[in-house]
């Protein structure tokens, strides 16, 4: 039986297992963001707010934990979030179809269009 002799470990200093502070601080962030990022699934489904708005508020509470903020802090940074998601979220074009949902259907008489056609005179035939 032929067996490779095993590896010694590397070193205590060696590059593989010294993380930098940059590099700790990346692996934070983007822990941080993953976080947030499931919460604010897991709030859009279960309090009916919008997705928008659960994104808002666990980017605020990731933020918060990061800056250890006091409850009240967290709290007001939230409803800061929310406030500048909305308020950058409002439509700015004057067009009806660019507002997303805010213009008010047209409401359907149940005359089909052949019907109207009919009616208005539009497409006889000679």
């Amino acid at each position: 039986m032929n067996k490779k002799p095993k590896r010694p470990a590397p070193p205590a200093t060696s590059k593989s297992f010294i993380r930098s502070k940059e590099e700790q601080q990346k692996i934070m962030e983007s822990r941080q963001r993953e976080e947030a990022a499931v919460i604010a699934k897991i709030e859009c489904f279960f309090e009916r707010i919008t997705r928008e708005e659960a994104k808002a508020t666990a980017r605020a509470r990731a933020q918060a934990k990061a800056q250890n903020l006091s409850a009240e802090e967290t709290e007001a940074l939230i409803k800061q979030a929310i406030e500048v998601r909305t308020e950058r979220d409002k439509p700015q074009s004057p067009h009806a179809w660019k507002k997303g949902g805010s213009v008010a259907p047209v409401s359907n008489t149940g005359e089909s269009r052949s019907e109207l056609s009919r009616l208005l005179g539009i497409g006889k035939r000679d």
